[in-house]
């Protein structure tokens, strides 16, 4: 068993008692990762990560009852160091880039085979963006979208985003590191080092995380 210390301690909230359940289940035998509370509703949510202190909280928005931007800013004002993976029954992409504005750290399917929440767990322990696959399609959608309302506000025809930036940035929003984004697009890793850099310029941020969620705030925050 690793050190307690090593551990990374997760919230889950839920008004499904059957997800929760199966959270619970899917975590019990890992032993990095550690179920501290669950809860059902916004105010047994906030006790219990104030309670406990988690890294993550696993968040189902509806069962706040209030917008998004809001359940999360209080859930954060009690434990700010705390990241914030948002819950979706739905591959639709309605409320991706909200979400992400609001300060989560990524966007899962309810519906995530076991392992996919596994690694968007530890993914997002480390510090990198987590988005379900059938997400990204969205996001890069909307960056794009963003990437060109920038370029015609500044008269910098060269902030927007190219294709393979866009490539680069979709490899970032799923975890991989640039020796494996160099892997996926065929690329050196000094390549896609100067890939990443030019894409953090262009959005005016300094991290992998931020590079996958804190471009949605631009122009629209």
């Amino acid at each position: 068993m690793r050190p307690v210390a090593t551990r990374i301690r997760v919230v889950v909230a839920d008004n499904q008692e059957v997800y929760r359940h199966g959270v619970r289940a899917a975590l019990e035998d890992e032993r990095d990762l550690d179920l501290v509370a669950e809860a059902g509703s916004l105010d047994h949510t906030i006790h219990a990560v104030r309670s406990v202190q988690p890294d993550i909280l696993l968040l189902e928005p509806s069962m706040s009852g209030v917008p998004i931007r809001e359940a999360i800013e209080r859930v954060k004002a009690v434990a700010p160091r705390m990241r914030v993976l948002v819950l979706t029954d739905s591959d639709a992409g309605e409320g991706v880039v909200e979400n992400l504005r609001a300060g989560a750290s990524g966007h899962l399917l309810e519906s995530s085979p076991v392992a996919e929440l596994l690694v968007a767990l530890r993914r997002t322990h480390e510090g990198h963006a987590a988005v379900a696959a059938p997400l990204v399609g969205h996001l890069m959608a909307e960056l794009h979208r963003l990437a060109r309302e920038q370029a015609d506000r500044s008269g910098e025809q060269g902030s927007a985003l190219t294709r393979r930036e866009a490539q680069v940035l979709h490899w970032i929003g799923r975890g991989k590191s640039n020796p494996e984004i160099g892997r996926e697009l065929s690329l050196s890793e000094h390549t896609v080092k100067n890939h990443v850099r030019t894409l953090y310029k262009k959005l005016g941020v300094r991290s992998r995380t931020a590079a996958a969620t804190l471009a949605f705030r631009q122009g629209l925050g």
